[in-house]
């Protein structure tokens, strides 16, 4: 059985249309709101790729590190569409150099005190399976809308769908500082 995006606690869907202008569509599926939009091609005639950046929203490192990337890339893409949730959808509502953006469902790590609570983290694994379950559905549904030519993810651990895409993917992340303090530990 189908998941209707209307159930999905996403905050709404906006695209630039032709002109740069933003374009918000707000109770419809963006799945059905992505038109056709005619590709941005260079000076030989060639289309840049079209981009879309799968970024963990939880806190804003993930966002700004992939800003940077998104604003270097901006002149040699064609499109750049980013899906993330939180606070990252909150940070990219007005970059101008983002021509779509798709919230996910945020997951949240469990706390007790105000700080990170791996016990309560396990305790919620069920409702974070099913978050992951449904973000991945809507990935797919993306992936098949936008059609990007690469995907970059910056610790977004919903990629099943991406992986049966088999749409090239550059991944970023700060593995190694986390496996190192994990190892301090």
């Amino acid at each position: 059985k189908k998941m209707p995006l209307h159930r999905l606690r996403w905050r709404g869907f906006w695209r630039r249309d032709g002109a740069g202008h933003r374009v918000t569509v707000r109770g419809t599926s963006p799945v059905s709101a992505i038109d056709a939009q005619t590709p941005a091609v260079d000076a030989c005639g060639e289309r840049g790729p079209r981009v879309l950046f799968l970024i963990n929203g939880l806190g804003l490192g993930n966002s700004t590190r992939c800003h940077a990337l998104i604003q270097e890339l901006s002149g040699h893409a064609s499109a750049i569409a980013v899906m993330t949730s939180g606070n990252g959808y909150w940070y990219f509502t007005d970059r101008p150099e983002v021509d779509a953006l798709y919230a996910l469902e945020e997951l949240d790590y469990g706390e007790r005190n105000g700080q990170l609570s791996a016990f309560r983290t396990l305790l919620s694994a069920p409702t974070l399976a099913g978050i992951a379950w449904r973000n991945d559905k809507r990935i797919g549904e993306i992936l098949t809308a936008y059609r990007p030519d690469v995907v970059v993810i910056d610790s977004v651990y919903s990629v099943w769908a991406l992986k049966r895409s088999r749409i090239p993917v550059v991944a970023i992340n700060n593995a190694d500082v986390v496996c190192a303090s994990w190892q301090k530990f």
